[in-house]
C-alpha cells in the first residue's frame, strides 16, 4: 500500500504470499494472518499492526511490526537492522533471527514467554515478567522499562562484549541477578537512565574501564 488504504471491516482470516508494504493507512482484523512467502519483506513508512500473525514461509521485518496477541508459524521471521518488532501477546514455534546491528525486539505485554535467541536490542516493557527458558544473548542495549522484569529459568541474560544493560522506566524497581549480572563486563555499562529508584538486590562488581551511568534525576539505591 503507496499511500492507500486497506481495512478489514470483517474478521476473515487472511493469506500473503507476498511482500507487505504499509505507507498508508493498514486496519487488520483480528483472525489470523499467514504469511506463506519464500524470501519476502515487511516494510513501509508506517507502523503494521496485526494482532494474529503466522509465519509459514521466510519474511524480514525492514519496518515496524507490531503483533498484539498471536505471532507463530512454522517459518522464519528476521528481525532487519531497521526492524521493530513489537510483540505483545504469545509468540511461539517460528524461527526469529534477530542478531542484525540495531534492530529491536521488544515484549511489551504482560507476562510473556521470550524466544530464547540472541538479540541486537531487546526491550522488556509493558509489566510483570518475561520468561526466557534458557539463555538469551544480547549484543546491544537490554532495556528495562514499566514495570516489566525478567526470569531466566536455567541461567540468566548473557552479554555481547559491547552490550548495555539499561533502565529506562519512571516506576521503582529492584534490580535482579539475572538482568544485572556481576561482575559485568560488556563495555557499553549499566546506564540508569529515568526517574524510577533502582535499587540493588546484592553488591555489584564492574570490570575495569566498565562505565556505570546515573543520568540527571535518576536514582540508584
Amino acid at each position: 500500500m503507496r499511500g492507500g488504504t486497506w481495512n478489514e471491516s470483517v474478521n476473515e482470516a487472511i493469506s500473503f504470499g507476498g511482500n507487505l508494504q504499509n505507507n498508508g493507512t493498514f486496519t487488520a482484523g483480528t483472525a489470523a494472518h499467514t504469511f506463506t512467502g519464500s524470501g519476502k519483506t515487511f516494510s513501509g513508512t508506517n507502523t503494521i499492526s496485526i494482532p494474529s500473525v503466522s509465519i509459514s514461509g521466510t519474511y524480514t521485518n525492514n519496518g515496524t511490526l507490531t503483533v498484539s496477541t498471536t505471532l507463530a508459524g512454522a517459518g522464519t521471521l528476521t528481525n532487519g537492522a531497521t526492524g521493530i518488532l513489537n510483540i505483545g501477546g504469545t509468540s511461539a514455534t517460528f524461527t526469529l533471527t534477530a542478531t542484525a546491528v540495531g534492530n529491536t525486539v521488544n515484549y511489551t505485554g504482560a507476562a510473556q514467554t521470550g524466544k530464547v535467541t540472541t538479540y541486537s536490542n531487546l526491550t522488556l516493557s509493558g509489566s510483570l515478567a518475561k520468561t526466557f527458558a534458557t539463555t538469551p544473548t544480547v549484543n546491544g542495549i537490554l532495556s528495562m522499562e514499566g514495570t516489566a522484569t525478567v526470569t531466566v529459568t536455567t541461567g540468566v541474560v548473557t552479554y555481547g562484549s559491547s552490550a548495555t544493560l539499561q533502565y529506562n522506566t519512571t516506576t521503582a524497581r529492584t534490580a535482579t541477578s539475572e538482568e544485572w549480572i556481576t561482575p559485568f563486563a560488556a563495555t557499553g555499562g549499566v546506564i540508569i537512565a529515568s526517574t524510577g529508584n533502582i535499587t540493588l538486590n546484592e553488591d555489584k562488581v564492574f570490570n575495569a574501564s566498565i562505565p556505570l551511568t546515573i543520568n540527571s534525576g535518576a536514582k540508584l539505591n
